[in-house]
């Protein structure tokens, strides 16, 4: 949680508490030292059965643009 805090400037309390809803919704499984790591699955409106297994997607990267408004992009 403190190197996605610090990377993506937020609180580190504010993310620590995401990963931990997201491990109690298996979105994330935690390991020893606090380290997280994705499930595989999808806990949301996955019915177990498989059907719905889809092939991994590559995550996309994030972009500035997405966590800036327009007027602190003129700005930059």
């Amino acid at each position: 949680p403190k190197e996605i805090a610090d990377a993506l400037n937020l609180d580190a309390g504010t993310v620590r508490q995401t990963c931990r809803r997201m491990q109690a919704d298996d979105q994330l499984r935690a390991a020893p030292g606090g380290a997280y790591s994705p499930t595989g699955h999808s806990a949301a409106g996955d019915s177990g059965d498989s059907g719905d297994n889809r092939a991994r997607e590559p995550l996309s990267l994030l972009s500035l643009r997405h966590s800036t408004t327009p007027d602190q992009e003129k700005r930059q």
